[in-house]
């Protein structure tokens, strides 16, 4: 009666917060509101293993068969973020305890070690029945594991008995012996060497450590939660065919390649809107051969135990579709009824406490109705690569959070966002956001922007090869200062990059905060802005400027101004060097936004790449094709003013019928 595909467009439930008798008018209230799945079971562990050993399943396979009586299709979700009461109590030693601190205690989700043997011992146990119960269902149509991993712990990092012998041995193998960890670390300045890899030990919350400590910690985690889902993965494969994830917060906290190497699809939670959510939906559809799937946003309003900002009339449209145009199959609001009591109580949702229907209710409805129209566009295309990437890794995000090369806050995932992605779109680009490892050869042109490190993944193997047949590398600024570890190279200022890009960097320059003039009562230089090769001018933002000196060949594409820093004026603050068929183009600092797009515009020019179209810089685009046909989208992703955009083809409007002609 109902084939249980996609797009899906649902909501997270908890039924076992609630009364039994009211499943019935939830899955209604669904269908009447056009959601076609749900989500469930991730925080419902104490509901389906009540004591030790003793199994209920019979909630939510009431659930499961109502859901599929509707036509609802259900993301199964595995509860291990919120072990039972009875568990944390009888085995306190499963709780995550911070070093120096109290162990954190029941109530929260997301508090138990993931290096405990016994907590993974009842980990896998509740996932293998699920499994068995559940595995085959045909309208669980996926599998969550857990809900929202970081290795940014809540209430800080672990320092169990199970932690600390994982960590040294995960010392160990990485290091062999304390020396070459000390080598590795430069632990030879305040005393810092080790003189026994047991002596390391795991780090304190509020002390200051060494980054390259911090960082082999960071690393460290990755591997123990990645192992901690690889082995509910690895479960459930054996009992379902359903495709299985991890919902993923959009930040780096957890490496998205290694926290994904085993699942078979995609799955991300955002509550910022679509504008936000453009450099992810770029991101995702690249690390799967498949679309991803939205697992949670807001429906309206977000929030905890307090609520946030309310989002403007047509929020709700843009945000639910914007997903499937980027390569998305999916889309999930938190969450469908709000809750009455506990945390987040004041989060928004589809209906409220009461049942009633929220003020968007009718905005839901049209986007059912809209994913109805597009279901077959959606089954027979896919986003076109626009042969432009744009590099973003999780190195690159530790690496800042513990050393900063820049004297002003920068928030690397906020950088990328808004300093280099987001100029693209604005200028109509579409371009592929991507991580260390991804094949280079679909692409011509490479963004590598801000990564402190570029020794991950084998990239540094893989780039020149690709800038030789042909690729252009947009590099810098800060990129290839560090080592993986977090410390200076000890023989040049660049890994890698002075030789091949045969530049020297004479010297750099932290850019001047006006605070640090008041507080230090003495004169800041102004910014520094540049001179292109043809008089044009760009502005710099505030965050450090290399002093470049071209070698013999290298082109200089900007130089240092007059009339900002004493020291720059006269150095290249651009270069382009030619290697094989292609060039790497390297930057000694940031431009703004203005500049930037203005600046990579002309690079792509150069390269024979156009924009999908001419229009305002708040409407986004993308371009989808496949035996559907070619398909052209435009988004307004703001809500701050209207926009408009030049349709690049003649063709009919799939919501609307309105045909129209290309210009």
């Amino acid at each position: 009666m109902y084939d249980f595909k996609p797009p899906y467009f649902g909501s997270a439930y908890y039924p076992e917060a609630w009364d039994r008798s009211q499943i019935d008018e939830d899955l209604d209230l669904m269908v009447s509101h056009g959601l076609n799945a749900v989500r469930i079971a991730e925080f419902a562990w104490s509901n389906m293993e009540p004591e030790d050993g003793k199994f209920d399943f019979s909630l939510f396979r009431e659930v499961v068969d109502k859901c599929r009586a509707r036509g609802i299709s259900v993301i199964m979700c595995t509860p291990s973020a919120t072990p039972p009461s009875w568990m944390e109590h009888r085995y306190p030693e499963i709780m995550l305890q911070p070093n120096g601190m109290h162990p954190c205690t029941h109530g929260l989700r997301r508090v138990s070690c993931p290096t405990n043997p016994r907590y993974r011992a009842y980990c896998r146990r509740i996932v293998e029945e699920m499994a068995k119960e559940f595995g085959n269902d045909e309208n669980i149509i996926g599998w969550q594991i857990d809900n929202e991993i970081s290795v940014i712990s809540r209430g800080g990092d672990c320092a169990c008995p199970s932690c600390t012998a994982a960590w040294h041995d995960w010392l160990r193998r990485r290091y062999g012996d304390v020396k070459a960890l000390n080598d590795a670390w430069g632990n030879y300045t305040w005393s810092m060497d080790f003189s026994s890899i047991d002596e390391v030990d795991t780090p304190h919350p509020t002390h200051a450590f060494n980054p390259s400590h911090r960082m082999a910690w960071a690393a460290f985690e990755n591997d123990m939660y990645a192992d901690f889902c690889n082995e509910q993965i690895d479960i459930l494969h054996r009992y379902t065919k359903a495709p299985v994830g991890t919902d993923m917060m959009p930040t780096q906290q957890f490496d998205f390649e290694e926290a994904n190497e085993k699942t078979d699809i995609l799955e991300i939670n955002h509550y910022s809107g679509p504008a936000f959510f453009s450099m992810y939906g770029d991101f995702l559809r690249n690390m799967k051969n498949r679309p991803f799937w939205v697992t949670e946003t807001s429906a309206c309003w977000n929030g905890g135990n307090q609520p946030n900002a309310p989002r403007r009339k047509g929020f709700c449209a843009a945000n639910s579709l914007f997903p499937f145009a980027l390569g998305g199959e999916a889309n999930f609001y938190w969450l469908f009824r709000s809750h009455y009591a506990g945390w987040e109580q004041m989060h928004g949702s589809v209906v409220d406490s009461w049942g009633r229907e929220m003020q968007m209710a009718d905005e839901i409805r049209e986007v059912a109705r809209s994913l109805d129209k597009l279901r077959p566009m959606l089954e027979g295309t896919r986003p076109v690569q626009s042969g432009i990437a744009v590099e973003y890794a999780a190195k690159p995000h530790y690496l800042q959070m513990y050393i900063s090369m820049t004297n002003s806050p920068c928030d690397y995932r906020s950088y990328i966002m808004h300093n280099v992605h987001a100029p693209l779109v604005a200028a109509h680009y579409r371009p592929d956001v991507i991580h260390a490892g991804t094949d280079l050869s679909p692409y011509r042109v490479l963004i590598t922007a801000q990564h402190y490190t570029i020794e991950e993944s084998g990239f540094t193997d893989r780039i020149l090869p690709w800038v030789e047949n042909g690729g252009t590398w947009v590099v810098g600024p800060l990129s290839d200062v560090l080592t993986p570890e977090g410390r200076k190279y000890k023989n040049a200022p660049y890994g890698h990059l002075e030789d091949w890009a045969n530049v020297r960097r004479a010297f750099y320059m932290p850019a001047p905060r006006k605070e640090d003039g008041v507080a230090h009562d003495i004169a800041m230089p102004p910014l520094t802005s540049l001179v292109g090769e043809g008089g044009e001018t760009y502005t710099t933002i505030p965050m450090t400027y290399d002093a470049l000196v071209p070698g013999e060949g290298v082109k200089t594409l900007a130089t240092y101004a007059e009339g900002g820093d004493d020291y720059l004026p006269g150095y290249a603050a651009i270069t382009e060097t030619r290697v094989g068929r292609g060039r790497i183009i390297l930057l000694g600092t940031q431009l703004d936004a203005e500049s930037y797009g203005r600046f990579i515009g002309k690079v792509l020019a150069e390269c024979g790449m156009a924009p999908l179209a001419d229009g305002s810089p708040n409407v986004q685009n993308s371009l989808l094709d496949g035996a559907y046909g070619k398909v052209f989208t435009a988004f307004e992703c703001t809500g701050r003013a209207a926009g408009n955009t030049v349709v690049p083809f003649g063709g009919s409007d799939i919501l609307t019928g309105k045909t129209y002609r290309a210009g």
